[in-house]
């Protein structure tokens, strides 16, 4: 008797354990044993990746019964594992995802270089974390299963350190609500503090400090705006904010109003400057009656400071001045600011 056991790669399919069975008498009785004791007529089948023996006797009234005992096997398969992307650039502190399909086993993700790139994943999709400036790999693992090797894919990251640390923010644009787009510019820094002042009869101002701020990172370079072209801060993690920033633009389109109506403005974080925060904006920028228009500012402007009952402060860039003006008199127009 001659037999061919099955010898595979795991294929998912259901497979005889015997093949090409050549016995004399081609009538005899066939019966198939996975222990030597026990037997059934039934050709056993694989399917899974296993190893095992089957014995197969041949037997025939008037003829010498036979048998022979061969060992079946289903090997692994090539383990199966894709990425969505394999490479990316990203700016500190931001992240990035991609996603893997297709895996065999259970996914694990690990990066080359934690003080670069951290990653996790959930599901499917791969979240890899910013930490510093340089490049890591992260290796993407399906484990071995049952019937699958095991499997590994890489996805490589850059990381560009654009964390904001210079002495002043002074001068740069804000974008306060991160969505890309600046809506002010920086003119007083915490984290630095001072005085100083912009004219000489009320345009004296101090600038606070605090301790810890939020993170700052520069998230566009050489933006086209109203100061020029500077780049732009936003903000990151917790903590005291370190900036006073100016609106770009005035209150609904530089309509103008009397100190009564235009002291209920608010929008959102923003609000009218108070006289020490109009003066620190002068002179911190070095606005003057020369370059004022330059920055598409109007010429006057309310406070949020009280000289006396009735009376409130407003700034004059046209006349490089501070003054007062009752609060049902005069109308001026409105620029708002906030902390960030």
């Amino acid at each position: 008797m001659k037999v061919t056991p099955y010898v595979g790669t795991y294929d998912g399919q259901e497979h005889n354990a015997l093949s090409n069975i050549s016995v004399e008498p081609s009538d005899a009785k066939l019966e198939y044993s996975l222990d030597g004791e026990n037997y059934v007529t039934e050709m056993p089948k694989i399917k899974d990746t296993s190893e095992f023996s089957v014995t197969v006797v041949a037997s025939k009234e008037g003829y010498k019964t036979v048998s022979t005992t061969e060992t079946v096997k289903v090997n692994k398969a090539e383990g199966s594992l894709k990425l969505s992307a394999t490479s990316g650039t990203i700016e500190c502190p931001n992240s990035t995802t991609f996603t893997v399909s297709g895996n065999t086993g259970t996914l694990s993700v690990s990066s080359s270089n934690t003080s670069v790139a951290i990653v996790s994943i959930r599901g499917n999709t791969v979240t890899v974390k910013s930490v510093g400036a340089g490049s890591a790999t992260i290796t993407v693992k399906s484990t071995a299963s049952t019937n699958y090797n095991e499997k590994t894919a890489i996805y490589t990251v850059t990381v560009k350190d654009n964390t904001f640390r210079e002495d002043s923010g002074v001068g740069y644009y804000a974008d306060t609500d991160g969505d890309g787009t600046p809506e002010g510019i920086i003119f007083e820094d915490f984290k630095k503090g001072g005085g100083g002042s912009w004219t000489g009869l009320n345009g004296s101002y101090t600038i606070s400090t605090v301790s810890n701020t939020k993170s700052y990172y520069i998230s566009q370079t050489n933006y086209v705006g109203p100061f020029g072209t500077k780049n732009v801060l936003s903000a990151t993690g917790s903590g005291n904010a370190r900036f006073y920033v100016m609106a770009l633009s005035d209150y609904n389109n530089s309509a103008v109003y009397t100190y009564n109506k235009a002291k209920k403005i608010t929008s959102g974080e923003w609000s009218i400057p108070t006289r020490n925060e109009w003066a620190a904006f002068g002179g911190q920028l070095g606005i003057t009656a020369y370059n004022f228009q330059k920055y598409k500012l109007s010429g006057v402007y309310w406070s949020s400071s009280a000289y006396i009952s009735g009376y409130w402060y407003y700034i004059d860039f046209s006349t490089r001045r501070m003054d007062t003006e009752y609060e049902m008199g005069e109308t001026c127009f409105v620029r708002l600011c906030r902390t960030f």
